[in-house]
């Protein structure tokens, strides 16, 4: 089963992807619209993928979500 987390500025964005996700058998486990709040929930969370806006505004990138996950 895939468990995933998506993060995205755009609330409606993150419906639009939940619907879809969930049509394919996607477990959404968690759902971000701040760079801040995922990350403070990563070591708290069990996921295997991640749906992530990358233009989103403040500390969001690949190398610090992988620094904060591991």
């Amino acid at each position: 089963m895939i468990r995933a987390i998506i993060a995205d500025d755009e609330p409606l964005s993150i419906e639009l992807m939940k619907k879809r996700l969930a049509d394919i058998g996607v477990e959404i486990i968690g759902a971000y619209t701040d760079a801040y709040t995922l990350i403070s929930d990563l070591k708290n969370i069990s996921f295997n993928t991640a749906f992530l806006d990358i233009q989103m505004p403040g500390v969001f990138d690949k190398l610090k979500l992988s620094h904060h996950r591991s």
